[in-house]
């Protein structure tokens, strides 16, 4: 199927066997997310008043079709879920936010989002030249904020958190109550908001809990 865009010089079917060569892992993750990353684009595609093609929505199309697909062959669950969440995510834009950033990589973890990395970057060699530059450099930074956050060891998941469910029992928490604000003090961490330490997380909770007394 052509593409008739600014960003893309080859069909689909081209612009996949290209980005299959850049993947440079034999991950079969990542190589059956690339391999299935655009098969929606027919399903979307639409022609805008500037004469280009355009494919909104173009990943959720390939992504279901993806576990579909993985489905027919009796591929394992796990499989099948992370390589239609990398479809579904193929496209996402770099650099985000901070928070948004850690949020993405909390949700992923370092193994599916370095392997997120490499299939947007395998993608983005296929593109057509003018863009490939500054989207590889998006990419690389990327991949350098998550390795520098790895290194540090920086708190992404409720195991880290300083402080546990039996904390938060100390201070009159009770039920789902508890999961839910480990949630909310987890995501502060991840914004900056808050830092992973024992002392202040249990301040923080002692002021909350005498300011909702």
């Amino acid at each position: 199927m052509p593409q008739n865009s600014k960003y893309h010089i080859y069909d689909v079917w081209e612009h996949t066997l290209h980005a299959l060569e850049s993947i440079g892992t034999d991950d079969p993750i990542a190589c059956l997310a690339i391999l299935f990353h655009d098969v929606g684009k027919k399903a979307v595609r639409t022609t805008g008043e500037d004469g280009y093609d355009h494919f909104f929505g173009h990943a959720e199309k390939s992504a279901a079709f993806t576990d579909e697909a993985l489905r027919a062959l009796h591929c394992d669950n796990k499989t099948r879920e992370n390589v239609a969440e990398l479809v579904l995510l193929h496209d996402t834009a770099f650099p985000k936010r901070t928070a948004k950033f850690r949020r993405l990589l909390a949700k992923l973890g370092y193994e599916q989002f370095y392997r997120l990395l490499a299939v947007s970057r395998a993608d983005s060699l296929a593109h057509a030249p003018w863009c490939i530059e500054d989207r590889c450099k998006a990419l690389a930074d990327a991949k350098s904020e998550a390795e520098a956050l790895q290194k540090a060891d920086f708190c992404l998941s409720l195991r880290q958190l300083k402080i546990t469910g039996k904390d938060l029992q100390a201070f009159g928490f009770q039920g789902k109550a508890i999961g839910e604000t480990l949630n909310k003090l987890l995501d502060a961490v991840l914004c900056g908001q808050l830092p992973n330490d024992r002392e202040v997380l249990l301040l923080h909770l002692e002021r909350y809990t005498q300011k909702h007394k």
